[in-house]
């Protein structure tokens, strides 16, 4: 979680393997309907950043991020970590 926070902020951080997610905390399995936008360099295997309004976390990518762009079901991310970033 320190590492996603640092990258986020660093000058270089153009949203590499970043999952962008709709206004929700992920409580398990990250759904593929509740994805806005994915990094489309995304493999299934990959550890990605999740980001959302109010939440960060890292997780594992269950589908690569083209498939999470078109899908509408399905599981895309396996959360490990997640963090309130703000209060709703």
């Amino acid at each position: 979680m320190a590492a996603a926070e640092k990258l986020i902020r660093s000058k270089e951080y153009a949203g590499q393997y970043t999952v962008t997610i709709d206004d929700f905390l992920p409580k398990g399995s990250l759904l593929a309907p509740g994805i806005v936008k994915a990094d489309p360099a995304i493999r299934q295997g990959d550890e990605v950043i999740i980001l959302g309004t109010n939440v960060i976390g890292v997780g594992k990518a269950k589908m690569s991020g083209i498939e999470m762009n078109s899908s509408t079901k399905g599981i895309a991310v396996l959360p490990r970590h997640t963090k309130h970033i703000k209060e709703p």
